[in-house]
């Protein structure tokens, strides 16, 4: 993106100065274009770091977004978005491969790094949630964020959001209100609304079925 600093780059795509420094460096060695071809949904909004993990995703992972990001800034946008949900993806392949018994060692030759690599990968893949029989992904939170850059189709999505089996939220005692959801309640809905990751129509659809169901309280 001619004229925008490395600082510019971090604020845009939720990285740190030096990082987007270097991915700029990177890129102009490799001459891929990014997100040609690509549809991008519209440009979500800012959303900001949060203690511990939002949905599925360390704290790391959570990507800062900005809503009046220039055109040409989004297409690294969606590329971030992608790269976190691809990489969360690829050390749930792995940590599959090795709960079957496969050895670091035949993992990384597969995928063309070394074991030490790939005991790495699993320790983090360790603490991520695997996505639930037949849907899209682990938590809600995570479902709204595969539709985000289009993985999903909006009616995928709405089906997946209403079947979804919704943990129960943390309760104040009156005095304390200091809490904290456990992975798979209803407030990962609302976050992604918040964020912008699905519309407040769509929202407002699997909230009336939801509780036309049950399903929340």
């Amino acid at each position: 993106m001619p004229g925008a600093s490395s600082s510019g780059l971090s604020t845009l795509v939720g990285v740190l100065p030096d990082r987007a420094a270097r991915s700029d460096r990177a890129s102009r060695c490799c001459h891929v274009p990014i997100g040609v071809g690509a549809s991008p949904p519209p440009l979500l909004h800012r959303c900001e770091y949060r203690g511990g993990r939002v949905g599925n995703l360390a704290l790391e992972e959570v990507l800062i977004v900005i809503s009046d990001a220039p055109d040409g800034a989004k297409p690294a946008v969606f590329a971030r978005l992608r790269r976190d949900l691809a990489e969360l993806d690829y050390r749930r392949e792995l940590r599959r491969l090795a709960e079957g018994g496969f050895t670091a060692e035949q993992i990384g030759n597969w995928v063309w790094i070394t074991p030490d690599e790939v005991e790495a990968l699993l320790r983090v893949a360790a603490d991520d949630l695997m996505p639930l029989e037949g849907f899209s992904g682990a938590t809600p939170y995570e479902i709204c964020r595969r539709y985000a850059v289009g993985q999903i189709d909006r009616a995928q999505l709405v089906d997946e959001l209403v079947r979804y089996p919704y943990q129960p939220m943390t309760l104040t005692d009156g005095y304390d209100w200091l809490t904290y959801d456990p992975p798979g309640t209803w407030s990962e809905v609302c976050t992604a609304e918040h964020y912008g990751f699905i519309d407040i129509d769509t929202y407002g659809e699997v909230l009336r079925r939801c509780e036309a169901e049950g399903r929340i309280d």
